[in-house]
């Protein structure tokens, strides 16, 4: 029997985990955010142009981010199985300065990872063609239009 141990931290390296990420940019800006969430809640959001640099934000901006995780164990199969509702209100777009998304297009991507996992995985929803998994590709990212 293994014994985990849950931690909600906050700007953590998130992606080492069982994770999902969004990274999302907004009217035609070269920055972009990416938002992570592991199967345990920890979040953590940065802004920039890329991998390097970026900019955490606050743990009062990241607390206004509300989760519902649904976590499934199968004994037989030793899997776990998870589910996440992420509720992001728009303050935490807070250097795009928007009012609404009514209207509004966006780039975007969407990510499955877990580097450190026994068995790493990435999945991602548009094409990324780099030779090794690398997110911060926004030369990759689809269109999202709000309505």
């Amino acid at each position: 029997m293994k014994l985990f141990l849950i931690r909600l931290n906050k700007n953590t390296h998130v992606h080492l985990d069982n994770c999902v990420e969004c990274f999302i940019s907004f009217l035609d800006d070269k920055n972009y955010y990416n938002l992570e969430f592991n199967c345990l809640g920890s979040v953590k959001v940065g802004y920039g142009a890329g991998r390097a640099n970026r900019e955490l934000l606050s743990e009062q901006i990241l607390k206004s981010i509300k989760t519902h995780i649904t976590l499934q164990h199968d004994k037989m199969l030793n899997e776990f199985n998870w589910e996440i509702l992420v509720v992001v209100p728009i303050n935490v777009f807070m250097f795009s300065h928007l009012k609404t998304l009514k209207g509004l297009s966006a780039k975007a991507n969407f990510y499955k990872c877990g580097d450190d996992l026994p068995k790493p995985d990435y999945l991602s929803w548009t094409l990324i063609q780099t030779s090794e998994p690398d997110f911060h590709q926004p030369q990759f990212f689809g269109t999202l239009i709000f309505e």
